[in-house]
């Protein structure tokens, strides 16, 4: 078997160019990709996948060719010899036996190995989520030490597929809580990107005799996810949701059955962006270099990446060349600045290489900033602060909200403030698997409350309920209090609390009196994020960071 520690060594001899296999290209090119990130393999989950992916094919392919069957050559007939008969030929003695020598008790097998140990052993189970959403196990089936001196293990899938993992690649995807080790995954991890998606959804249909009204569902379904951006134009793939987008178009204006029929050359294309063939070089260049950014004592890390990017230039074709092309010029520059101590560029395009944030595979650094720190403009551009993607109704009035956030709801008696929280904070336990706490300080443990819940639909287990503030709120993401008028909080016991939880979220509802004003309402306003008014069973923003603008019925 051919695994990550003898893959050059076993391959020298493989001219992948004659292997008969479907995946031929595929296998072509993740050799090139083995040349050339191998050793970064471990330190980067798209480069780990690729990798094992290609070990996978590889393996697969070699078996086949092994497999098949070997033709005889035929034989000449040739001229028929009659045998000469000989005398008697004389009898071979017998030979005795030799005598068995015995090895001495004391005696130990020579070269025997110690049997190599790991934090991990035979017959543990790595449980992980592909991108298709599947449930994968691969079961340890030997340890053994790579070229380089690490440990590494031989695993078997369900399918008798072998991967092979090193140590501490297992110990990152623990870490990262990507591998979990005998015990199954929880559903969510590693989902596929919404193109992937669409892609996949389209290849199933080839072959297929469809008609306009069976199509027309996965049209709107395509178009709403352009619409609200969940597929970015900027996207890898986003030259085939436009090819899709138009087949699917196609389909609805003939105005009848169509049998499906996808061309080899995009049906190929679709099908390895499915199993995620290869990850683009100028994605992995970027990902490290934005690793760099503001981190001390990254020099050598910086000289070898810009080696990298010099031996294996990215094509012109690339659409994120001439981001790659930035970023040498600045690592350039900081290696030729002896008095820099981080990688900081400043002649960059950072709106550009900000947009690659909805490209599948970048992942900005989170800011870990400090009270009283002073960063650069640069390392403030590159933070990747967290923001919930809410969509719908929501994102129209609320916007796009970072965590953590501060909301404040108002509005008369009986205008649907309460329903308007009750309801947001469903769909956040719901949608997004937020632990929600609904202080219901005004209605209590009521019929009223009950009721509301109730007509709401607003049940789940993410959403709890209670009539006073606990004394922790440790255990939740976002906090509702209903209402800061009936718990007699001031502005102060607001700010206390968000130096107590500096990480929550949290939502306040006021009562306002029939002329629409409350007791320090401008210091509450200072306060938060976003100001929503509740006003004939409707509500919209007055005040708001997050960019939501639209009024919206409350039921």
């Amino acid at each position: 078997m051919i695994t990550l520690s003898n893959y050059f060594e076993k391959t020298k001899a493989v001219d992948f160019g004659k292997i008969k296999h479907t995946k031929k290209e595929a296998l072509i090119e993740g050799h090139k990709f083995m040349k050339e990130y191998h050793d970064l393999y471990g330190e980067d989950n798209d480069i780990n996948q690729a990798i094992d992916n290609h070990l996978r094919i590889i393996n697969e392919a070699l078996s086949i060719e092994k497999e098949k069957p070997v033709k005889p050559e035929p034989v000449k007939p040739g001229p028929v010899k009659k045998a000469k008969q000989s005398p008697k030929a004389k009898q071979p003695k017998e030979e005795k036996p030799a005598k068995q020598i015995k090895p001495k008790k004391s005696e130990k097998p020579k070269n025997q190995e110690k049997p190599i140990k790991g934090k991990y052993k035979v017959g543990d189970k790595i449980n992980w989520i592909d991108n298709d959403g599947a449930h994968v196990t691969d079961t340890i089936t030997a340890i053994q030490k790579a070229s380089n001196g690490e440990i590494e293990y031989l695993t078997r899938d369900r399918k008798s597929n072998d991967v092979t993992y090193l140590e501490k690649s297992i110990d990152k995807g623990v870490n990262e809580k990507i591998y979990f080790i005998n015990k199954p995954a929880p559903e969510g991890v590693n989902s596929m990107a919404p193109e992937i998606k669409f892609i996949k959804r389209y290849v199933k249909l080839h072959g297929q005799t469809v008609s306009a009204d069976e199509i027309m569902p996965f049209l709107r379904s395509l178009q709403k996810a352009i619409t609200e951006k969940t597929i970015s134009s900027k996207s890898f793939y986003a030259d085939e949701i436009e090819a899709i987008q138009n087949g699917l178009v196609k389909i609805i204006n003939s105005g009848q059955k169509v049998k499906v029929d996808i061309d080899p050359k995009s049906l190929e294309n679709y099908k390895s962006i499915i199993e995620g063939k290869i990850v683009r070089p100028s994605v992995l260049i970027l990902k490290r270099a934005i690793s760099l950014v503001g981190k001390p004592g990254k020099r050598d890390e910086a000289k070898k990446l810009l080696d990298r990017i010099k031996k294996s230039p990215v094509p012109d074709g690339d659409p994120l060349a001439k981001y790659v092309k930035q970023i040498e010029k600045e690592i350039t520059s900081f290696i030729n600045d002896k008095s820099a101590t981080s990688f900081n560029p400043v002649k960059i395009d950072l709106q550009g290489i900000l947009g690659l944030t909805g490209l599948q595979g970048i992942e900005l650094p989170s800011p870990n900033f400090q009270p009283g720190q002073v960063v650069t403009s640069t390392e403030l551009a590159f933070a990747n602060f967290k923001t919930i993607p809410i969509t719908g109704k929501w994102k129209d009035l609320i916007g796009q909200p970072g965590e953590p956030f501060k909301i404040m709801i108002y509005g008369k008696p009986g205008c649907g403030k309460s329903s308007l929280a009750i309801n947001f904070g469903h769909y956040l336990a719901k949608e997004h698997a937020k632990s929600v706490l609904y202080v219901s300080d005004e209605e209590r443990f009521s019929y009223t409350l009950t009721e509301k819940i109730n007509r709401l639909n607003a049940r789940h287990p993410n959403l709890m309920f209670a009539a006073r503030l606990p004394e922790s709120l440790m255990p939740y993401d976002v906090v509702f209090i209903d209402s800061v008028n009936s718990m007699g909080l001031e502005p102060e016991d607001l700010k206390e609390l968000f130096l107590k939880y500096p990480k929550k979220s949290f939502i306040f509802v006021f009562q306002t009196t029939k002329d629409g004003q409350f007791k320090g309402r401008q210091d509450f306003e200072h306060d938060v994020d976003a100001v929503i008014h509740c006003e004939n069973k409707t509500a919209f923003s007055e005040k708001n960071r997050f960019g939501g603008s639209k009024t919206i019925s409350i039921f």
